[in-house]
C-alpha cells in the first residue's frame, strides 16, 4: 500500500550555489526487491534527472526530537533514489539543500512513501499535500465550476500547435494543468518546471545507496555536531511557525460546493468562531475584523464560520534581510521575520448544514522588498476569491 509522504518544506532560500558531488554506489535491485520486509516501512527519496538545481545536492538526515542527534541518510545526485527503511512511529527528517527543511512522518507497517527533492524554481519540489488534488481533477470535465472551485487563473503557458488548449494555475495544485475539449491534462504544460507525476519519477531515477565509509565518517564528526545544533536551532522555530501546513500558498479544499448550493447566495457573513490558544487574542480579533471585509449583506446569506489554527505574521521589514550566508543567520532570520497563516472555513447555510469547507495557509520567508504582501493579506484574498466565485451569485 502506497502514500504520498507530505513533506513541509520551508523556504529559507541561499541564493549562492555551491558545487557538491556524491560518491554513492548505483543499486542493481527492484523496488519490490528493496522493500520486501513486510514488517518494516519505507521511505523512497528521489531527486529529479533535471539540469535546474543540479549545482548543489541535498543532505538529508534523520533525528529524534529529544537529543536532536542527526543519522546520515544520503546525499542525493540527480537521477538518484534512495530507499530508507524506518520502524512503525513517528520519524523526523531534516533536508539541508538550498534551504533547510523539516517533515514528520508516522510510517505505517508494510507502506512505502515517495518524496521527490528538486529546486527548480524559487519554490520548493517536495512531494506534498498539493498532490492530492490533483488525483480528483484529473478525472473530472474541465469547465468553470472546476476552474472555480480550486481558484485556477490563467497561466502564461501557450500552444502555437493547439491554440484551442487553455493552461491554469492553481494554488490548490503543484502542477498547472491545461484543457482542451473538455478533458483535464494535469502536468501537461508548456513550462518545463512542473512537478514530475511519481510514475515518472520511478522511471526516471536509479537506485543508489550510500557508501559506508560516508556513513561512518559522519558518526562522531564535527559535521555531526553542526548539524544537530542546527536542528536544535531550527526545530522550534518549524514547530511554531510551520508544522502541519504546506509550504508557500496553499488551498485544500475539504468539500466542494455541491451543484444546487452552486453560486445561489446574494450575501455572507463571517465570524470568528474560535482561535489557537498560542495566538494572542488582540492578533486573532486583528485579523478578525480585516477579515470581515469579505462580508457582503443580501437575502440569502451564507455564514463562512472561520477557526484560526495558526498566526504569525513576522515581520515583513526584517525580510528585506532574510537571506543569510550561514546557517545560523538563515534560522535566526527566519525566526524574526518569517511568517506564517493556517485557516479553516465552513460555509453554512441557514439550517446550519455545510455546504462547503476549505483550509488556506500560507508561509511567507523573504522576496523582493521583504514580500510585497502579507500572510494575512494573501489568505483573506483567497478566502474573498473562493467566496466569489463559488458562493455569491
Amino acid at each position: 500500500m502506497y502514500r504520498y509522504f507530505n513533506v513541509l518544506f520551508v523556504t529559507l532560500a541561499i541564493l549562492l550555489v555551491s558545487g557538491c558531488g556524491t560518491t554513492n554506489l548505483k543499486v542493481k535491485a527492484s523496488e519490490a526487491e528493496l522493500v520486501s520486509n513486510k514488517d518494516k516501512a519505507y521511505v523512497i527519496f528521489m531527486r529529479e534527472d533535471t539540469y535546474m538545481g543540479s549545482a548543489h545536492s541535498p543532505d538529508i538526515y534523520e533525528f529524534d526530537t529529544k537529543t536532536f542527534k542527526p543519522q546520515y541518510v544520503a546525499n542525493l545526485s540527480i537521477g538518484d533514489k534512495l530507499v530508507w527503511e524506518v520502524d512503525e512511529g513517528v520519524h523526523h527528517f531534516y533536508v539541508d539543500y538550498f534551504m533547510k527543511s523539516i517533515n514528520t512522518l508516522d510510517a505505517k507497517k508494510g507502506e512505502t512513501y515517495y518524496v521527490s527533492i528538486n529546486e527548480a524554481s524559487a519554490k520548493p519540489r517536495f512531494l506534498s499535500e498539493k498532490d492530492k488534488p490533483e488525483q480528483i481533477i484529473s478525472r473530472l470535465h474541465c469547465n468553470d465550476k472546476l476552474i472555480n472551485q480550486y481558484l485556477f487563473e490563467d497561466s502564461i503557458n501557450y500552444d502555437e500547435e493547439d491554440s484551442k488548449r487553455k493552461y491554469y494555475s492553481s494554488p490548490a495544485m503543484i502542477r498547472d494543468i491545461s484543457c482542451s475539449d473538455g478533458n483535464v491534462y494535469v502536468g501537461e504544460t508548456v513550462n518545463s518546471i512542473n512537478m514530475p507525476m511519481i510514475e515518472e519519477l520511478k522511471k526516471s531515477t536509479n537506485f543508489v545507496r550510500v557508501s559506508q565509509d560516508i556513513t561512518r565518517g559522519f558518526t562522531g564528526s564535527s559535521k555531526e555536531k553542526s548539524i544537530q545544533e542546527e536542528i536544535r536551532a531550527f526545530y522550534p522555530i518549524w514547530k511554531a511557525k510551520f508544522e502541519g501546513i504546506p509550504d508557500g500558498e496553499f488551498l485544500r479544499v475539504n468539500k466542494l460546493v455541491d451543484s444546487k448550493f452552486y453560486k445561489k447566495f446574494d450575501g455572507v457573513q463571517l465570524n470568528m468562531v474560535g482561535h489557537n490558544k498560542l495566538i494572542d487574542n488582540s492578533d486573532a480579533e486583528n485579523f478578525s475584523q480585516q477579515a470581515k471585509r469579505i462580508n457582503k449583506v443580501g437575502k440569502h446569506n451564507i455564514q463562512a464560520n472561520l477557526r484560526l489554527l495558526k498566526l504569525d505574521d513576522g515581520s515583513q521589514a526584517g525580510r528585506y534581510f532574510a537571506i543569510g550566508f550561514t546557517a545560523s543567520q538563515i534560522i535566526s532570520s527566519a525566526k524574526k521575520s518569517a511568517g506564517a497563516i493556517h485557516l479553516l472555513v465552513d460555509f453554512v447555510d441557514s439550517n446550519n448544514d455545510v455546504i462547503s469547507s476549505i483550509e488556506i495557509s500560507d508561509t511567507m520567508i523573504g522576496g523582493f522588498f521583504g514580500g510585497f504582501n502579507t500572510t494575512k493579506g494573501n489568505a483573506i484574498d483567497m478566502l474573498d476569491s473562493y467566496v466569489s466565485k463559488n458562493l455569491l451569485q
